[in-house]
């Protein structure tokens, strides 16, 4: 039986979104950078917040934060070096 793909939609850093196979046991970020995505990140640790996107659709698991604080937690921020898919259809942006 084959692993469970989630579909990330990405907007905000390109005209059109970007789409992204996920499965769940790989972070947003890494299937990103293996897709050669430009994605912005640093750390991949949850300290710098550079890879930060707001989650308008969907559920994902953070597996650890030390850079956003609990007004950006409040707003839907997620940190995609941390950030496992829960559900079958994420939307992050970047604006």
């Amino acid at each position: 039986m084959g692993m469970k793909k989630t579909l990330v939609h990405l907007r905000g850093l390109k005209k059109d979104a970007l789409q992204l196979e996920v499965s769940e046991s790989q972070t947003i970020l890494t299937a990103g950078l293996e897709k050669k995505l430009p994605l912005p990140h640093s750390c991949k640790q949850a300290l710098c917040g550079k890879c930060a996107a707001k989650l308008l659709e969907g559920e994902v698991h953070m597996k650890a934060n030390y850079a956003l604080n609990e007004e950006k937690l409040k707003e839907g921020y997620v940190l995609l070096c941390q950030s496992l898919p829960v559900s079958d259809h994420i939307v992050l942006s970047y604006t």
